[in-house]
């Protein structure tokens, strides 16, 4: 029996009561020869409507069919700020629950990363507003908690002093000499290897008449106390570069897995700042600044994204859709209700360039499940049409991939382009069987392969299945016979028939 799963796509429509062709349109994957139904909803409110659910309660106890769900709609759970973190963590509790004890999903999926990077350097300044709100670590927790359990208190007023005066909206000529003073001796430390701390800078600065009695003025640790307490309030680029520093200094998995190993973050900010481009390393060789910069985003996003599997957040939890779950995390419900979740490739915001996506590549969305939990209820759904708008060589990155990575990797949707199906005897049928192929080579030998119904296209179940019956024995993508395009020997038989009718036809006319 294979271990691949032909399932179809559908966009269930509202429909009054009396109308009972939500069942038609349900049942439509079956006719189409699917084995699996994936429900795609756009909006939370999708849940709850009573034919949907109805609808699917037919399926599941009639018909007997196995549902997935599949959902557009969810927040961004890459988010630092604080009313996007608990929206975010809301909407995603609440997805879990309803798609699990309502649908009975097999699984859920959805995109958890949709923003763009946030500007930590020069180089990303044009990418976002630069709004002041109260930011949050990735479970959920005030920012200054995370900088006060990570040791990092003496390393954030150094570096970023100015952001506590105006946070707290603290002027004066005093201020200004401070902030001006500690930036330009903490660029010169970060620069000699080291990381500038407050008593260092404070003790340098206590030199000068001017700046000793500002100092006496403004007590900047007891400033920054009362920054936590007013809500730690900063941009969000100011978030990612603390929690970019809490993964090195605390040499984090994370890290390494982006190949970030032994790479100070805030000194890839200040070298892109002073206009340096490259950067060498054992990884990075003659590799780009702004590409390192943007695993390190890439690394942060992916903790906060987990950050919301692991939180207990009192704020928002399961007990309030029911008292007897109690105040577990989102990764103890998947796991007790043995709940799979995939992380799907996203397409970038419409009038941003895809190559800002805090998650890009095939390797980024592999790494976020396998720190998450090694793919024990996590994976990855590749949605190869997003992935081409992002722009991502999809064959490149998939050859990447470490020995083992097609593990995580449980959904390829094959709509390589919009809902235009896969017909028999097209090339896309080779270049997507040559994908699937190179995913099964990286470790991927189960999962389930996925296409949009809404293109109506009858011929893509059928070349599924013969992707299927051919990746089964394993068979190399140049090897591949005329029969896995649908041509036997009958159909070679009537073109032979039609060449030998039609040989002479041109010579009987002269």
């Amino acid at each position: 029996m294979s271990h691949y799963i032909i399932s179809s796509i559908v966009k269930p429509s509202l429909v009054s009561e009396k109308d009972k062709s939500q069942f038609i349109i349900l049942s439509e994957a079956l006719k189409a020869g699917s084995e699996f139904v994936i429900i795609e909803k756009e909006e939370l409110s999708g849940n709850l409507e009573p034919h949907l659910e109805k609808a699917v309660r037919h399926l599941i106890d009639i018909e007997k069919v196995n549902l997935g769900c599949r959902t557009t709609g969810i927040a961004d759970l890459s988010s630092s700020n604080l009313g996007e973190w608990r929206e975010a963590h809301k909407k995603f509790i609440s997805i879990l629950f309803y798609n699990k004890t309502v649908f009975n999903a097999r699984f859920i999926s959805f995109f958890p990363a949709t923003k763009i990077v946030p500007p930590i350097c020069f180089a990303f300044e044009h990418l976002s507003q630069k709004n002041i709100t109260p930011q949050v670590g990735p479970q959920g927790q005030n920012l200054g908690t995370l900088i006060k359990n990570g040791n990092l208190v003496d390393w954030f007023c150094a570096k970023h002093i100015r952001l506590i005066f105006e946070s707290l909206n603290i002027h004066s000529s005093g201020t200004t000499a401070i902030i001006l003073f500690f930036e330009q001796e903490a660029r010169k430390i970060i620069f000699s290897g080291r990381m500038p701390l407050f008593g260092e800078l404070k003790q340098m600065a206590e030199k000068n008449e001017k700046l000793k009695n500002a100092f006496e003025q403004y007590n900047v640790l007891s400033l920054f106390d009362h920054w936590i307490i007013n809500g730690a309030k900063a941009q969000e680029k100011d978030a990612y570069a603390v929690v970019g520093q809490y993964l090195y200094n605390t040499k984090n998995p994370v890290w390494n897995d982006f190949h970030l190993s032994g790479i100070n973050p805030e000194l890839m900010i200040e070298k892109i700042n002073a206009g340096e481009k490259i950067y060498r390393n054992s990884y990075y060789e003659d590799k780009s600044i702004s590409n390192i910069i943007k695993k390190i985003v890439s690394a942060v996003a992916c903790t906060y994204i987990t950050g919301h599997f692991r939180t207990t957040d009192e704020s928002v939890c399961f007990d309030s859709f029911d008292r007897t779950i109690g105040k577990i995390s989102a990764y103890d419900f998947i796991s007790r209700h043995n709940l799979p979740v995939l992380f799907a490739t996203a397409k970038p915001p419409s009038k941003w360039s895809s190559e800002n996506m805090r998650l890009n590549t095939v390797e980024d969305y592999t790494i976020l499940s396998k720190n998450l939990d090694n793919g024990q209820y996590s994976g990855i759904c590749l949605d190869l049409y997003n992935l081409i708008l992002n722009l991502v060589d999809v064959e490149k990155g998939i050859a990447q991939l470490p020995s083992g990575s097609g593990k995580y990797i449980k959904e390829v949707v094959v709509d390589v382009i919009n809902n235009a199906g896969v017909k028999q005897m097209s090339y896309r049928m080779y270049s997507i069987y040559s994908i699937l192929y190179s995913l099964k080579q990286k470790g991927m030998d189960f999962g389930y392969l996925s296409y949009s119904l809404d293109g109506n296209h009858p011929d893509t179940s059928f070349s599924l299945k013969k992707m299927r019956e051919f990746l089964d024995i394993n068979m190399h993508p140049k090897e591949l016979p005329a029969s896995f395009y649908g041509i036997d020997e009958n159909m070679e038989a009537l073109h032979r028939r039609a060449i030998r009718d039609n040989t002479y036809r041109l010579l009987d006319r002269i």
